[in-house]
Parts: structure tokens; C-alpha cells; sequence
């Protein structure tokens, strides 16, 4: 269920189970999600930096058992899903660079290196919903 947060975000609880498929998977992967999102949060990498963003990412993709493939214009990657029939392809990309500004808040995943996720934190998050939504 979505409901609106603090600040006018919409955030899914995670805690309520329903008959929709994709809800369900989602809320089975909110916890996930969220430690992925302060994970990437708390590390940010400048462009052409993310070395450590980048193997990061590449190893919660093999998790998921997704074919991954890295060094993709030097620190970027490429998780490929096969599905069962052939046709069209969809491919979904996400940015995981940070820059190079001291973050100013008191949050508990707060930017440790120097650099941050300026953009409301919308690399870090969708970064971390790209990858679990590949899982599924």
C-alpha cells in the first residue's frame, strides 16, 4: 500500500499483503530495497569513480541471478534477463554517479566520503528499485 510520508513522498509500507502479484512482490523486496537505497546513499562515487557503486550493484544483480557484465565504458554495467519467448527488448538504465558535495543532514545513512546523491537521493533510489525490479 502506498501511503503519503513526511514531506509529501509516497512510501509502500510493506507490511500489508494483497491479490495484486506486483504489490506482493514489491512489499517482499521493501526491506531489500531500502537497505540497497542507504547503501548506495551512503557511498556515492563521482563519475568515472564508481568502482566500488558499480561492483556493488553487479553482485546484488548475481544474487538475483542475473547475467552481469562490467567495465561497460569503464565503470558501468549491463545485467541482462532473458525471458522465456522471444520478441521485443526492453532495456532500463539507471545513473549511480554522485558529486562531489558534502552532504548536510543528520540521517543515519547520511553520505560518508565527501560526495552525495544531490538529486533528492533519486540515484540512489532508483538504482535500488531497477535492481530488485530485475530480480522479479
Amino acid at each position: 500500500m502506498l501511503r503519503r510520508a513526511k514531506g509529501g513522498t509516497r512510501r509502500l509500507s510493506g507490511t500489508e499483503k494483497g491479490s495484486d502479484p506486483i504489490h506482493n512482490a514489491v512489499a517482499a523486496r521493501y526491506g531489500a530495497m531500502v537497505e540497497m537505497r542507504r547503501h548506495l546513499h551512503a557511498m556515492p562515487e563521482t563519475a568515472f569513480q564508481e568502482a566500488n557503486t558499480s561492483a556493488y550493484i553487479a553482485d546484488r544483480l548475481r544474487d538475483f541471478g542475473i547475467e552481469t557484465h562490467e567495465g561497460i565504458g569503464r565503470t558501468g554495467l549491463v545485467g541482462v534477463l532473458e525471458g522465456d519467448r522471444a520478441g521485443d527488448s526492453l532495456m532500463i538504465r539507471a545513473d549511480f554517479d554522485g558529486l562531489p558535495v558534502m552532504e548536510e543532514t543528520e540521517l543515519s545513512f547520511a553520505s560518508q566520503n565527501g560526495n552525495m546523491h544531490a538529486a533528492r537521493s533519486r540515484k540512489s533510489r532508483s538504482t535500488a528499485i531497477r535492481c530488485s525490479t530485475a530480480a522479479h
